[in-house]
């Protein structure tokens, strides 16, 4: 594992690269700049960067679900995404386990989240972390067909 990324919280700085990389990585979002400024600006929805060398490489966004009388706080997580050229380097690891982080310190129960069910990559690093799945849902992403995985904490 490469000791060189860093992993810090996005602000405005930030804006353009995770439009870029949110149309890239998950383009049937279609998030604009503007859209991505105003999640940014809300308070629990929160975007991660991962920097390496100074340059953003990847990033997640989640979404801390607050308490309610019939349900504890839960954490979605919506995006995790990492530059081609530099998966392989525990990038994702390092976003997914400081998303847990941030869940547990917001007292969440769980955190949940949706993957396509072809992406055995995804899949094999939420499985390592604990990530159970839940089954396939009824939901598509884009055309593929998801399973719903989730993490106790």
């Amino acid at each position: 594992m490469n000791k060189d990324i860093e992993i810090s919280e996005a602000d405005s700085r930030h804006f353009y690269t995770l439009t870029v990389l949110t149309k890239q990585f998950f383009p049937y979002a279609n998030f604009s700049f503007d859209e991505i400024k105003r999640r940014t600006s809300t308070r629990n929805v929160k975007y991660l960067v991962a920097k390496l060398d100074s340059n953003t490489v990847g990033f997640t966004d989640f979404e801390i679900i607050p308490e309610t009388p019939e349900n504890a706080s839960l954490c979605k997580l919506m995006g995790l995404a990492v530059l081609e050229e530099h998966r392989g380097k525990g990038i994702a690891k390092k976003l997914l386990e400081k998303v847990v982080e941030e869940a547990k310190k917001a007292g969440c129960a769980k955190v949940f989240l949706l993957v396509a069910d072809d992406n055995a990559v995804a899949i094999k690093l939420y499985s390592s972390l604990g990530f159970i799945s839940k089954g396939k849902t009824e939901k598509k992403l884009g055309e593929k067909h998801v399973l719903l995985m989730e993490k106790p904490l």
